[in-house]
């Protein structure tokens, strides 16, 4: 079983973004799964350098919708989003340097995913989408 299940309290009300962040899981749960079976640690660098590649390109399409909405807390949001980049570069190094996956950093993964999808990105799904009655596909 996934470490982290997609549900209908995480989506945003936006297809695109809503299907990002299910892939996003994916990546989640496939590392996070191959880190608790012990997989060596070239393959969870490789797949770190997915998720990491993954994240940025999805931060880049997320905020370029919440620019067009004109989404009054956008600095903030990209705040948080390049605190993200540079733990998961940060991580993606000292697990070259070490050759080991963190209980810690795995925990805060899986904790950043959960309060920033279930708290920041809900309340731009609530201020941006929810008044609005268009399947939000861009």
């Amino acid at each position: 079983m996934p470490t982290i299940q997609w549900t209908q309290a995480m989506s945003v009300q936006h297809d695109e973004l809503d299907r990002q962040h299910q892939h996003l899981l994916e990546l989640y749960n496939k590392f996070d799964d191959a880190a608790q079976r012990g997989r060596g640690w070239r393959e969870l660098h490789t797949m770190l350098g997915e998720l990491e590649d993954y994240t940025r390109e999805h931060f880049g399409f997320e905020e370029g919708v919440l620019a067009a909405a004109r989404y009054e807390d956008l600095e903030h949001h990209c705040n948080l989003h390049r605190q993200l980049e540079r733990k998961l570069a940060a991580f993606r190094e000292e697990v070259a340097a070490d050759r080991r996956v963190t209980v810690e950093f795995r925990a805060f993964l899986g904790y950043w995913w959960q309060s920033h999808i279930l708290e920041h990105d809900q309340d731009y799904a609530k201020s941006l989408f929810s008044a609005d009655d268009g399947d939000h596909e861009t």
